[in-house]
């Protein structure tokens, strides 16, 4: 391990600094690049369970891997804008989280996220917002895991760099 612990908000983009304003494109890559690259993740997910169950059911394979797809990727953008939104809103750093602020972000954006789709495909917002809040957590935690395992790796490539060039 390094001297220099990885903070618990780690995972999380890198904010403007209060006196720097954010421009355009800055905005797009920070947030809207982040939340288009996890829907394409959730509508792959998608099609490959689409093709499966046309598999296993015999269904017709493009229509209904397609079908998957698209919906897959239509709950992740309700699910993934609505934490994105969240994120923007909750005040960093928060006296209170200490670090969390991105399970309550993407808590809020499960539930908010959740009771759009449940009412869009069902008409019944709240079992909506009971699937995707625990599933927004698991995102949190692996993006957490994920970020904290490339700061470690990258301190080790920069250790072994140092250790050649002495």
């Amino acid at each position: 391990m390094s001297n220099n612990p990885i903070t618990p908000n780690a995972s999380r983009d890198p904010e403007p600094e209060p006196d720097k304003k954010i421009s355009t494109n800055d905005f797009l890559e920070i947030y809207v690049d982040r939340t288009a690259n996890r829907m394409s993740l959730a509508a792959l997910g998608g099609s490959v369970l689409g093709l499966s169950t046309a598999t296993l059911r015999g269904t017709p394979i493009f229509a209904t891997t397609l079908s998957t797809a698209f919906s897959c990727a239509l709950a992740a953008s309700a699910c993934l804008a609505s934490e994105r939104l969240f994120y923007t809103i909750i005040p960093r750093p928060s006296p209170i989280l200490k670090g969390y602020e991105d399970y309550l972000a993407h808590a809020c954006g499960g539930a908010l996220g959740g009771s759009i789709v449940g009412a869009l495909f069902s008409r019944k917002p709240l079992p909506g917002a009971f699937l995707f809040t625990p599933l927004m957590l698991g995102v949190a935690y692996a993006e957490r895991e994920l970020r904290q395992y490339q700061m470690q790796r990258l301190e080790e490539l920069i250790k072994e760099l140092e250790s050649r060039s002495k």
